[in-house]
């Protein structure tokens, strides 16, 4: 298990933590864990009671669940200043998926029974969970247009975009760093098949969108992506 950073790294600003008052701030400050993560370390376990939840400050960290066929399937990146588990933590205690990090990650940890107990006394804090909440509810929403309307073609240069950095309709978070995923994570995100993900990408390389090899995929131009035909 990764041991706190001796560096103290601050708390960045625009997640729920940061509209805490002055003196439940201290509270949070004493109960804290800054950690240093491996790429593949697991935050959370789909269905497993949730004793922290976790604040990403670098790095990024993907969300599975599991699908009819017990496969895992790819719902969301989480990025800087997202927070993994607050959801699952008010339903029922549980995570409603699995997270791992996707690259080396840092991470500030929390312990469960502290959130909720801030949630109590923090009228500032409480008011930013919903709003963190009310956001994840409206990007599910626009996530679901996304896959009903656009072309799988579309999709895939969205979710590209996504990785990249550059803000999507329909994609939760934003990536700090460029995020590298396995292919057959995007082409489940997508909702499309490994085969037809790979033609697309080499469709893009041949316009010279992207550059595609086995391990990696790095974009060349971001507004010839942009540009791609909107509806399906």
């Amino acid at each position: 298990m990764p041991r706190p950073d001796a560096q103290d790294t601050p708390i960045l600003r625009n997640h729920p933590f940061a509209a805490l008052e002055p003196e439940h701030l201290a509270q949070f400050e004493a109960v804290r864990q800054v950690q240093r993560l491996p790429a593949g370390h697991v935050l959370c376990i789909e269905g497993a009671y949730l004793t922290t939840i976790s604040v990403i400050l670098e790095g990024a960290a993907k969300t599975t669940r599991t699908g009819d066929r017990g496969n895992p399937h790819l719902m969301q990146l989480v990025g800087r200043n997202e927070v993994v588990g607050l959801a699952g933590l008010l339903a029922d205690g549980r995570a409603q998926a699995t997270a791992v990090t996707v690259e080396p990650t840092v991470a500030v940890t929390v312990p469960s029974d502290a959130v909720t107990a801030l949630l109590d006394r923090s009228a500032g804090f409480a008011a930013a969970v919903a709003r963190a909440l009310a956001a994840e509810v409206c990007h599910g929403s626009d996530r679901v247009l996304s896959m009903a309307q656009r072309s799988v073609r579309r999709r895939i240069a969205d979710m590209l975009l996504h990785m990249h950095g550059t803000p999507v309709p329909g994609h939760l978070g934003r990536p700090s760093i460029p995020v590298h995923l396995k292919r057959k994570d995007i082409a489940q995100f997508v909702g499309t098949t490994p085969e037809t993900l790979s033609r697309t990408l080499a469709e893009f390389a041949s316009l010279g969108l992207i550059a595609a090899d086995r391990r990696s995929i790095r974009i060349l131009d971001v507004a010839g992506l942009q540009g791609l035909e909107r509806q399906a």
